[in-house]
């Protein structure tokens, strides 16, 4: 090795080194897990999530995952028992039964050319958390089309 390279090299290394410490954490935002998945006869297509929104509706909480296309998408209901729904996004696991005065009411997926399946009435699941200002979301269901299964970590921001 000549004296050259060595002398090159301690600078290269001490930058790698320092670059690597400055590295800053994920605090919020989109996680990098985020999307859902779906059947289409024997065909599975993934797609990462990259905007999730919250729309509020009489007693209902309509949660919308947006994919890469404008027509990427997943829709979720959680329905309230009797009165209109609150502002703040329920937490908890629901399913088509009703626990804390909630339900996991319908679903659809939104893909390809505009095309939409609806979900069929068969078990569901949605588990909503929130943590800090970023929601932790699973959620899985069937459509006519075959399972759709996903998971979001960030802000939900509302839609107009």
């Amino acid at each position: 090795m000549t004296p050259y390279f060595g002398k090159l090299m301690v600078p290269v290394i001490a930058l790698m080194v320092m670059m690597g410490a400055c590295k800053k954490e994920k605090s919020e935002g989109n996680s990098d897990g985020n999307s859902y998945s779906y059947q289409k006869g024997e065909k599975s297509t993934t797609l990462k999530i990259k905007l999730a929104e919250n729309k509020i509706a009489g007693r209902n909480h309509y949660l919308f995952f947006s994919g890469d296309g404008p027509t990427d998408q997943v829709q979720i209901m959680v329905q309230k028992e009797g009165s209109d729904a609150p502002e703040q996004i329920p937490e908890g696991t629901f399913s088509k039964e009703i626990f804390g005065g909630y339900r996991f009411f319908n679903g659809s997926l939104i893909y390809g050319d505009g095309l939409t399946s609806p979900m069929t009435d068969t078990d569901r699941s949605i588990s909503i958390a929130k943590e800090g200002s970023n929601y932790r979301i699973s959620f899985e269901y069937t459509t006519e089309m075959g399972l759709v299964k996903g998971n979001y970590t960030g802000p939900i921001v509302k839609r107009n």
